[in-house]
């Protein structure tokens, strides 16, 4: 992980940043508006890096901030096994992603796409959370064990 804090660049120049730090090959990315010492409005910068890739990201991010330093520093993650799969909507085929804690056999998540769920809502000209959540409710009838 990789992390900084800054309380001198606007909110454009974080949101540049984003764009900026995101195409370092990270695995994930937050910015998080925090107070800071004196009570200062600042932003919160957390890179999840590839082990090994810490002071890569680290160089990048300060070479695109006003930060004089970063925190680098080891953490261990627990990642579910995944898969894909489908399902049928009334309205069309929607993907899903499937998640299991490792070593287990039944499924503990089955979440519909964001992006086959948006399109869907745009072209019947629906809510979003009626199709997202009828997806929902379709791929964890079908994919998990109750």
């Amino acid at each position: 992980v990789v992390e900084c804090n800054i309380d001198d660049m606007t909110a454009e120049e974080v949101a540049w940043l984003f764009s900026i730090v995101d195409s370092l090959d990270i695995l994930d990315l937050t910015i998080s508006p925090v107070t800071m010492k004196k009570n200062r409005p600042g932003w919160l910068i957390q890179a999840l890096t590839p082990h090994g890739q810490g002071t890569r990201v680290a160089k990048g991010i300060l070479e695109h901030t006003t930060s004089f330093g970063v925190r680098i520093y080891q953490a261990q993650r627990l990642i579910l096994e995944r898969d894909s799969a489908s399902i049928t909507t009334p309205w069309g085929e929607v993907a899903v992603k499937l998640g299991r804690l490792p070593g287990t056999r039944d499924w503990q998540k089955a979440v519909p796409e964001f992006e086959a769920c948006a399109v869907i809502a745009r072209d019947h000209q629906l809510p979003f959370t009626t199709v997202y959540r009828k997806a929902t409710a379709l791929a964890q009838e079908k994919f998990l064990r109750r």
